[in-house]
């Protein structure tokens, strides 16, 4: 609506290997030559050149461009081709931590307080379960297996923080974070037969 109003065109880039946008066919995942243009940069050019082209194609090539996205590609979009875009918009991107610009929490906070303004019960969960996975002796296997912290280690004290950390990124937006909330809450005795959506 807003782009109509405002005489703006508005395009949705989807990233290949993704969807639709598989380059090589049903070969696109066979080969690591072929994955190795699945990666950051590769995908920051195609969305340069679709852009200059798209500008070309539609006799536009004087007008502005922002990108506008949720997370770090939008705004490292910006930075590498300053020439191409104007601006960048993205809704979850913590650039500034990379040089300790703001307290490594940042993030979480403003997750956790996300989850407070839209769904009261998960952030009392993610709350709870992150003080019951800090101090919990049970059920450390099934812990460690659903985080990940690897085949030979226990999941000692010393590495209380790197457990916190990987259950609060699956927490928080990771492929298959239903099925880690529910695990997890049952886990530390949170959860019963409640359902999370």
């Amino acid at each position: 609506m807003f782009a109509c109003f405002c005489l703006l065109f508005l395009f949705f880039i989807e990233r290949r290997f993704y969807g639709e946008s598989t380059p090589f066919g049903k070969k696109s995942h066979k080969t690591a030559e072929i994955l190795g243009y699945l990666n950051s940069q590769q995908a920051l050019a195609d969305c340069a050149i679709l852009i200059r082209s798209l500008k070309q194609n539609l006799s536009s090539e004087a007008s502005p461009v922002v990108v506008f996205g949720r997370s770090y590609g939008e705004t490292w979009f910006r930075l590498k081709y300053p020439h191409i875009a104007i601006g960048a918009l993205a809704s979850s991107a913590p650039i500034l931590q990379f040089d300790n610009i703001v307290p490594s929490t940042s993030f979480y906070d403003a997750i956790s307080q996300d989850f407070k303004v839209l769904y009261a019960l998960f952030a009392k969960m993610f709350t709870l379960t992150s003080k019951r996975v800090e101090r919990t002796t049970e059920n450390r296997e099934e812990l460690r297996e659903l985080v990940r912290a690897g085949s030979d280690r226990r999941v000692a004290k010393s590495s209380r923080d790197r457990q916190s950390d990987r259950l609060s990124d699956a927490l928080s937006g990771s492929p298959g974070r239903r099925y880690v909330r529910m695990r997890t809450c049952r886990l530390v005795g949170y959860l019963s037969d409640r359902r999370i959506d």
